[in-house]
């Protein structure tokens, strides 16, 4: 699906009131392959509105709907053809900017190479006139010192120096004027950030210059955009939503996993409690992967249910998680194709970032993150999973496990391109992706590069917690579990379809790699001053 659920649910909530089928479809930018989800999100939303018993509502979008039938028609026409030029015009420009990108770089060498040999050339002769000083200074007087070298002649000798070695870093890298965009065109990833005409790569600068808080993302390059970060509530609310879509390709659950639709209508009764699910699953056969993966989460709640009718709230971070939040997540990982550790796992990117420049012969080695949950593609960790307790967690614990979660997705960013790169191409729109739960609520994010390190939520779910209504609960955590995987699935065929480099195109990918800003140290706590007590 071509935009997030979380969008659709965005423009409902925000414009009820005025609703029109073509504007919700320009606002979500379906494109025209889309068009069924498109009417099928709207009657969701009709759905909604009727089980709130709106009946004001439900009969206006009724109406505007079957008004708009032959302008709906003609739309989709249209923009059927608008995409296919649109995608002409795409390949055209995509050619026309490797050609530019190439020829550019062949002129920086060259002009590059030519500076370094005229300066080279300009150092030989200071270094002849010096020596021709020297010895008829010597010949003139064996009693008398050498004289020094005059100031004019040092001078003369340390400008050129100093512009042969600026020639050498030309020539290292010949995009010095703006390393830290070109960087990134170098490694194929997008260095513009425009939607509708909107340049939100320009707003986020302009966030930046204001952003000073001690715990700011910004100045390590992360553009934060899930709905309540700082940078979203900076942008003109008329924006906001269009900043928060999500445009990453992604199947669709019916098309990956077809049975699961009928057999969640099986199993999942409206208000069913998890008695009633437990009943319903065993008519089903345990053989099928939907179905195994479901009494896996059963059998999870089955220990605390026999003896409450709610989880307890005393249990503590590992447990709640591993019991349950994991749970949904892991299977859905599995179903995937995608394996995973869970608790203290080493984030390996934060290892290296903090050791790479280190001498471990001599210093000693500093300590890497660990993440309570990964998802793996071979060595690579795609995926990252913070938590806290799933009760009565504090706030402090929640912004902690945020600004860990967003420095480490950059890092583990930046080193799985390093590990890409050592043998094929990039693909053009690297990510990865990660999660906080937080309490009974689990957000989900991706991390990719277009001009700022862009972090998007996803999806989330909320997971039961109580036997009455668990039906309910389960399927909602089931489908945004297993649209989330699909998330990942996509990037793992992206990075597929890559192609393999020459000997020179690795050492141009490793010097961009080289090149790209570490992330800042993480800020040192004030001391919490100590509560004092006076007694009489």
């Amino acid at each position: 699906m071509g935009v997030s659920p979380l969008t659709i649910k965005l423009y409902f909530e925000q414009n009820v009131d005025c609703c029109d089928p073509l504007e919700f479809f320009k606002v979500c930018e379906f494109v025209a392959a889309e068009s069924r989800m498109a009417s099928d999100q709207w009657f969701s939303a009709i759905a909604r509105l009727e089980k709130a018993k709106r009946g004001d509502d439900v009969q206006k979008m009724r109406s505007k709907w079957d008004a708009s039938k032959d302008a709906r028609s003609q739309y989709w026409i249209a923009k059927a053809e608008q995409e296919k030029r649109a995608k002409k015009m795409t390949n055209f420009r995509e050619t026309l900017e490797d050609v530019v990108f190439e020829e550019k770089t062949v002129i920086a060498k060259s002009q590059a190479e030519e500076i370094k040999a005229h300066y080279s050339s300009v150092l030989d002769r200071c270094e002849q006139e010096k020596t021709s000083t020297i010895q008829s200074s010597q010949a003139s007087t064996r009693t008398a010192s050498p004289e020094p070298e005059s100031s004019s002649s040092s001078a003369t000798i340390r400008q050129v120096e100093s512009a042969s070695s600026k020639s050498r870093s030309q020539d290292d890298n010949p995009f010095m004027p703006d390393p830290d965009l070109a960087i990134f065109a170098v490694l194929k990833q997008a260095i513009t950030w425009t939607r509708r005409g909107v340049d939100f790569l320009d707003l986020f600068f302009k966030y930046q210059e204001q952003d000073k808080s001690l715990y700011s993302i910004a100045r390590d390059h992360i553009a934060d955009i899930s709905p309540e970060s700082g940078f979203v509530k900076f942008l003109p609310s008329n924006i906001r939503i269009l900043a928060m879509d999500d445009t990453s390709p992604c199947k669709d659950i019916d098309d990956v996993w077809p049975e699961f639709q009928k057999i969640c209508a099986r199993v999942f009764k409206p208000d069913g409690s998890y008695e009633d699910v437990c009943q319903a699953l065993r008519k089903e056969d345990s053989g099928d992967p939907i179905v195994a993966y479901m009494l896996g989460i059963i059998y999870s709640y089955s220990h605390y249910f026999q003896f409450h009718s709610s989880i307890p709230s005393d249990i503590n971070e590992r447990e709640g998680f591993g019991s349950f939040t994991w749970t949904f997540i892991r299977g859905a990982l599995t179903l995937a194709g995608i394996e995973s550790r869970q608790f203290e796992i080493p984030i390996t990117a934060v290892d290296m970032r903090k050791n790479s420049s280190r001498d471990l012969l001599v210093e000693q080695k500093h300590q890497a993150h660990n993440a309570d949950g990964v998802g793996l593609v071979g060595s690579a960790q795609i995926y990252l999973a913070e938590a806290a307790k799933i009760s009565n967690a504090t706030s402090e614990k929640k912004l902690s496990d945020m600004f860990k979660l967003k420095r480490d997705m950059k890092d583990s960013w930046v080193a799985q391109m390093r590990f890409i790169c050592r043998e094929e191409s990039p693909p053009s729109r690297l990510t990865v992706f990660g999660s906080v739960s937080f309490e009974d609520e689990t957000k989900f994010y991706a991390m990719d590069f277009s001009g700022a390190f862009r972090l998007h939520q996803i999806n989330s779910m909320i997971i039961p917690l109580e036997k009455a209504r668990f039906a309910r609960g389960m399927k909602a955590c089931l489908t945004s579990c297993l649209e989330f995987v699909l998330h990942l699935q996509a990037e793992m065929d992206r990075r597929k379809d890559v192609q393999a480099l020459s000997y020179k195109e690795k050492v141009q990918l490793e010097a961009a790699c080289n090149s790209i800003p570490i992330t800042h140290t993480t800020p040192e706590k004030a001391p919490k001053k100590r509560k004092i007590t006076t007694t009489e």
